[in-house]
């Protein structure tokens, strides 16, 4: 077997990015990572290896001419090296066993023939040694798995392990044909039903016809009596008008679900203490909000009308004390050095009034705005709720509360446009999730008394020789049955 060969030094000189001489000393740490900031060379050692081995002396990203964008054998050496007077060129140095050898390859000139070294190395090579992106890119995203695993195969001469992929799709392919034939599973049930002797020698009609009104109909209810096996038959008619109607029925839990959508917009509460009745639930709040602002904007609006000299808070506050009851008051104005006796007031005692009233009307005013400002973030809380609650109920709607559902739309619409719009009328809205609530309620309660006095059984399926129907409970109206999609042979 022979030696293996490794690479102990690589030497740059004057080439890509190394003006000046760069040895890579290999011998005593092998190289696993080229790790560097960027601009440092990294590339540059890869292109001398890539140089060092190839056949055209070129590197495969520059091409071997200087058009088409591609910059040619000239790419390999540095701008500087002619000027600098280095030559460029890559020297390695192998070792194979016990003996070393070398060989320098020329980067300039019109002949750059490969070293014996490298020569003898890259007949070795069973697989590219370099692979850049842009072919990893190739193989990753454009060649098929089956590709893919062809050029593994092929870099590692392994070529026969791709016919042996293929024998396996096609026995695999072969297996999942015959785990889906149903013929071995025909013939035993044949054969089975041979030695139970259960296979049905003839058909009675008539037979079957009384099995099921007596055994099956009269049980659920005696009123419902099959004439003939057709689809056509009234009773059959009637059967199949349940089972839709049992299809669209909706169950408890629905209805519970319907109301607690309904209770969230509005709902009447007895108070506990009081026993008068309360209305809640996100439509009577925000109608409620609604009206708060309405007063707390009149109010405001009213109290800034009294105190509209507000700009002057920071003069009076200022002037209080030197007017204040038992001081010494001053015979002039502090601010325009009128004398006192002079001014409008005509006194101290006068002026100290006259800042009280304005004081007094100014606190008004700010407890007018603080409550102006805690509607408003009220309004918009019950509005959002109210725009978030709607929802829930519109979606629950069925065909039956169409005209409702309807309604609900239109007034979702017309509360989407507050405030820039006015608040659409409540009351038929109210009115009509008022009814709804009464009617559900009471519906919830009829279900709930007839599962406390009528037993119902949980379903369970009978076959009468070709044919099956399906029954999960009964009560003296019919109304819980669930039946089968058909009963017709």
């Amino acid at each position: 077997m022979a030696d293996s060969s490794f690479l102990q030094s690589l030497e740059l000189s004057g080439l890509r990015a190394y003006l000046q001489p760069k040895t890579f000393d290999f011998s005593k740490k092998r190289c696993l990572a080229i790790f560097a900031p960027n601009g440092s060379g990294k590339s540059s050692v890869i292109d001398a290896l890539e140089f060092m081995f190839s056949e055209d002396s070129t590197l495969e990203r520059l091409g071997l001419r200087t058009i088409n964008n591609q910059a040619g054998p000239v790419a390999l050496a540095h701008n500087l090296a002619e000027e600098a007077k280095i030559a460029a060129a890559v020297t390695i140095g192998v070792v194979s066993g016990k003996h070393a050898t070398s060989g320098s390859r020329s980067a300039i000139g019109a002949k750059r023939p490969m070293p014996a070294v490298a020569t003898t190395v890259n007949a070795c090579f069973a697989v590219p040694p370099i692979i850049r992106g842009h072919a990893l890119r190739t193989f990753v995203e454009i060649h098929t798995p089956e590709q893919r695993y062809t050029d593994v195969a092929n870099w590692l001469q392994l070529g026969p392990l791709v016919e042996v992929q293929k024998n396996i799709r096609a026995l695999r392919t072969q297996v999942k044909a015959a785990s889906e034939d149903g013929t071995a599973l025909q013939r035993v049930d044949t054969q089975l039903a041979r030695e139970v002797a259960q296979v049905v020698k003839a058909w009675d009609s008539a037979a079957i016809l009384a099995y099921a009104n007596m055994s099956v109909l009269a049980p659920l209810d005696a009123s419902l009596v099959l004439a003939a096996l057709t689809a056509g038959d009234p009773a059959y008619l009637e059967l199949e008008a349940r089972a839709k109607a049992e299809e669209n029925k909706i169950g408890l839990a629905g209805l519970r679900q319907i109301r607690n959508a309904a209770a969230a917009l509005w709902a009447e509460l007895t108070d506990a203490e009081s026993g008068e009745t309360v209305a809640s639930g996100a439509i009577p709040t925000f109608d409620g909000a609604v009206g708060v602002l309405s007063a707390a904007i009149a109010e405001e609006a009213e109290e800034r009308g009294k105190a509209a000299s507000t700009v002057f808070q920071a003069l009076w506050k200022a002037a209080e004390p030197l007017f204040a009851e038992g001081a010494p008051a001053p015979a002039v104005c502090p601010v325009c050095e009128t004398p006192v006796a002079e001014t409008a007031a005509g006194s101290a005692e006068a002026i100290r009034g006259h800042i009280a009233n304005h004081l007094e009307e100014l606190a008004d005013y700010a407890d007018a705005k603080k409550a102006l400002d805690a509607a408003k973030t009220a309004a918009t809380k019950a509005h959002t709720q109210l725009v978030a609650a709607l929802p829930g109920l519109i979606g629950l709607l069925g065909e039956d509360e169409a005209e409702l559902k309807a309604d609900l739309i239109a007034y979702q619409a017309g509360i989407a446009g507050w405030p820039q719009a006015g608040v659409p009328a409540s009351a038929d809205i109210v009115a009509a999730i008022a009814k709804l609530l009464a009617a559900l309620d009471q519906t919830i309660v009829d279900i709930e008394s007839n599962k406390a006095t009528t037993p119902i059984s949980r379903p369970r399926r009978r076959s009468i020789g070709c044919w099956s129907y399906r029954e999960s409970g009964t009560s003296p109206c019919g109304r819980e049955l669930s039946w089968g999609n058909s009963l017709m042979p």
